[in-house]
């Protein structure tokens, strides 16, 4: 989807929920929203403590004598249920159009349960929506706004009708699908190949879900991701056996022959990706890699790739004297207490291992390493600053974003408008903020950062609007895989939770926001106003935890 095409803003759907649903984006195991629409079905809390799903849909099969529209309404209505590989809809289909349909080939979100009409003949049934996602097979979110339309044949079978053509997929409503689909992060490379980089995926809870993610870990990044992430498992490897298997605290992963390597570092890369992966499905146990009857082992004195953490130090506060702190406990590392002793007067600060960064008042951008000044360099005054584990020093300027390396000249990025930049932890994806053309709304970009194989900034790309929020641009920070986004509306100001897939939670309005920090789990929001009190959220309303701040930053390593 392009950046133009998502700026089509009278056709965009925007999902809009209360901030309970924020948590169950992504990175928050265990949340699901009751459907607000949708055929009547049985929904019961989950007893299986295996899985994430606080709710579990039942659906009921074809009721004797059912008429066809019954069987057409009972059909999409049972795409909400997958247990068993969706055994209670293929009650609903012939025995050839059962055998011959493919469930997780595609999911179509609607707003809404489609209506029916008949079709050329009495034996054809027409459902029709507004629909407003995809989910592929591989379980890569795409936002749509159209009319979904599909005919279904049926067919008399022992006396009751069934449905005799195959469907495309399945068909559920967006509030279903809020209630039995979770976002798993797969991880991928960075450049490095020392981190690990989100790529958010969506499938449908229950005991398939090891098996999707790992065949979808197996197939690659996702085209917005494609060329700016790296994956240690080698070109066409796959799964030599079906199903990803638990067994008491193993879960065992057999791979194809492909995935035969001598080389120690890929073979732990590649057993942390796996590993990883299965990290986002409850119920998963210590992986038990093989290669056909091969045993795969990570070499323990070879370095593996990890999530990038919020550092020992936590959330750092800036008090209006200037010094920083660590708002709990103290600043782990001596090092990193001299750095933030020398980096200056300045406002926004970032914080990666020992090294820190602000923009200065001047308009030096002005980073310390210890009692080592590692550079300094024209800045906007006082404006946001993002550091990247590579020693990458990011800023929004006059609509461009600028990065300085630790040494050399500084590269500038096509800002595209920008009033808000941020650069997630993992140094590759990133989050803008564009205003609206009607002049009082918000438009939400994710993008990609493309790097040389050195690790040097080259170009941002096309982003893609994700959502619409009100206001007009503020600040915003990642959040686990999601981003947190303040804007100004008159004099308050409104923050929204943004998921990649389109999904806005909202909060309680707050007095307007200087600043916004994220951490890597999806409850480290804090927000801080411009008169200095610093908030964290709870439900849909707010926590007061300190006055006098002037800034906040977590640390990161």
């Amino acid at each position: 989807m392009s950046a133009r095409r998502g700026r089509q803003r009278g056709r965009r759907m925007r999902w809009v929920a209360v901030f309970a649903s924020a948590l169950c984006l992504v990175g928050l195991s265990g949340c699901a929203m009751l459907p607000t629409s949708g055929a009547v079905h049985r929904v019961t809390v989950s007893a299986d403590t295996d899985t994430d799903a606080r709710y579990v849909i039942n659906a009921s099969g074809p009721a004797s004598g059912a008429s066809r529209t019954e069987i057409v309404q009972g059909f999409l209505a049972a795409g909400a249920d997958s247990a068993n590989g969706y055994e209670t809809a293929r009650e609903f289909l012939t025995s050839s159009a059962a055998a011959a349909w493919q469930p997780e080939s595609q999911v179509t979100v609607v707003e809404s349960t489609p209506s029916q009409s008949t079709g050329a003949s009495a034996s054809q049934i027409t459902a029709s929506a507004h629909e407003i996602g995809l989910v592929d097979a591989v379980g890569e979110y795409q936002q749509s706004d159209r009319q979904f339309s599909e005919s279904f044949h049926l067919v008399r079978v022992e006396g009751q009708w069934r449905i005799d053509s195959v469907p495309t997929g399945t068909v559920i409503t967006r509030g279903n699908f809020q209630l039995v689909f979770a976002g798993r992060r797969l991880p991928f490379l960075d450049e490095t190949g020392q981190r690990f980089v989100a790529d958010v995926r969506w499938f449908p809870v229950g005991a398939s879900t090891a098996t999707r993610v790992v065949s979808a870990l197996l197939q690659g990044p996702s085209a917005q991701l494609r060329g700016s992430v790296l994956t240690a498992i080698p070109e066409g490897t796959r799964l030599a056996v079906d199903a990803v298997a638990t067994s008491g605290k193993t879960t065992t992963v057999t791979l194809s022959s492909e995935a035969l390597s001598d080389d120690a570092r890929q073979v732990n890369r590649m057993f942390a990706q796996i590993q990883a992966a299965l990290a986002e499905v409850p119920g998963t146990g210590t992986l038990r890699l093989l290669s056909g009857t091969t045993e795969l082992r990570p070499a323990s004195d070879t370095e593996s790739p990890s999530w990038p953490q919020v550092g020992s130090s936590g959330l750092l506060v800036r008090s209006g004297d200037g010094a920083i702190s660590a708002y709990e406990g103290g600043i782990r590392g001596k090092s990193l207490r001299s750095a933030l002793n020398r980096i200056g007067q300045g406002e926004g600060f970032s914080v990666w291992g020992d090294v820190a960064a602000t923009a200065l008042s001047d308009g030096t951008l002005r980073r310390v390493r210890g009692t080592t000044v590692l550079s300094s360099a024209s800045a906007q005054a006082g404006g946001s600053v993002w550091l990247d584990a590579d020693g990458w020093a990011w800023q929004l300027a006059s609509g461009k974003v600028t990065a300085w390396p630790s040494q050399g000249s500084s590269v500038s990025l096509q800002g595209e408008g920008m009033s808000a930049f941020a650069l997630a932890p993992d140094g590759v994806r990133a989050a803008w903020l564009v205003p609206n053309a009607d002049g009082s709304h918000t438009d939400v970009v994710f993008g990609v950062v493309q790097r040389s194989s050195q690790g040097a900034p080259q170009s941002l790309s096309s982003g893609v609007t994700v959502a619409t929020v009100d206001g007009t641009p503020g600040s915003l920070t990642w959040v686990g895989a999601n981003v947190a986004v303040a804007t100004r509306s008159g004099n308050t100001s409104p923050v929204s939770v943004v998921g990649v897939n389109g999904v806005v939670s909202t909060l309680t309005p707050l007095e307007p926001v200087r600043e916004l920090a994220g951490g890597d789990t999806s409850d480290s929001l804090r927000v801080l106003t411009d008169t200095g009190i610093l908030y964290s959220p709870r439900g849909t309303g707010w926590v007061r935890l300190r006055t006098g701040i002037r800034n906040i930053a977590y640390s990161w390593n």
